[in-house]
C-alpha cells in the first residue's frame, strides 16, 4: 500500500477520534448536570481540536484533487 493512499486513511481516523473524543467529553458533562455548552466552547484545547478536525476531514476530502505543476501557484489567492 502507498504512501498516498495510507495518509487519508489516517487523516480520517484521528478526525473521527478527535470528534468522538470532544462529544464524549459533552455527553459527560451533560450527563453530570455541568454542562455550560458556551464555556465549554470557549476552550482553546477544544477550538483547537474542532480546527484540527475540520483540517483533517479536508485534507482527506481533497486528496485525490489535482495538484498544480509548480509549488508556487499554490500560493496565489
Amino acid at each position: 500500500m502507498a504512501l498516498a493512499s495510507v495518509v487519508p486513511v489516517y487523516r480520517l481516523g484521528f478526525a473521527l477520534l478527535t470528534l468522538a473524543a470532544i462529544v464524549t467529553q459533552l455527553v459527560s458533562l451533560a450527563a453530570a448536570g455541568t454542562l455550560d455548552a458556551v464555556n465549554y466552547l470557549t476552550y482553546f484545547t477544544v477550538d483547537s481540536n474542532l480546527i484540527a478536525t475540520i483540517l483533517f476531514l479536508v485534507g482527506t476530502a481533497r486528496w485525490r484533487s489535482e495538484r498544480s505543476a509548480s509549488p508556487s501557484t499554490a500560493l496565489r489567492f
